[in-house]
C-alpha cells in the first residue's frame, strides 16, 4: 500500500514512468513470499497504458543473502555522503527554522 501510495503522489509524466519502471525491492521485508507479485499487480492497476512496471533485479555480482541488507548498506553510504556535504537537517535546525530548512539544507 505504501509503495502504491507513494507512486500516486508523483505527477503523471516522465518521472512517474521512470519510478514505475525502476522499482527496487530490498531489505528484510522484501523477502516476504508473494510480495513481488502483489506489488506488480497493484502497480499495474495504477499505471497508464504506456507504462511498463518492472522491478529491478539485484546485480549478478551481489550474493542473494546480501539483498536483505541492501537498504541498510545504501543508507549507510548515503549518510556518509550527505553528512560530508552538510546536507542533513538536525533536530535543532528543524526546531529553530521549521520545515522551510529542508529545501535550503538539502538543495531541493
Amino acid at each position: 500500500e505504501a509503495a502504491v501510495g507513494a507512486l500516486g503522489t508523483i505527477a503523471e509524466g516522465v518521472q512517474r514512468s521512470m519510478a514505475v519502471e525502476n522499482m527496487l525491492l530490498c531489505g528484510g521485508g522484501s523477502q516476504a513470499p508473494g510480495l513481488e507479485q502483489r506489488l506488480m499487480d497493484e502497480v499495474n492497476m495504477l499505471c497508464n497504458v504506456g507504462d511498463s512496471p518492472s522491478i529491478v533485479q539485484k546485480p549478478d555480482y551481489m550474493p542473494a543473502h546480501t539483498l536483505q541488507y541492501a537498504a541498510w548498506t545504501g543508507g549507510a553510504i548515503l549518510a556518509k555522503v550527505v553528512f560530508m556535504q552538510n546536507q542533513h537537517v538536525t533536530r535543532f535546525d528543524y526546531d529553530e527554522y521549521g520545515p522551510g530548512i529542508v529545501p535550503k539544507k538539502c538543495g531541493l
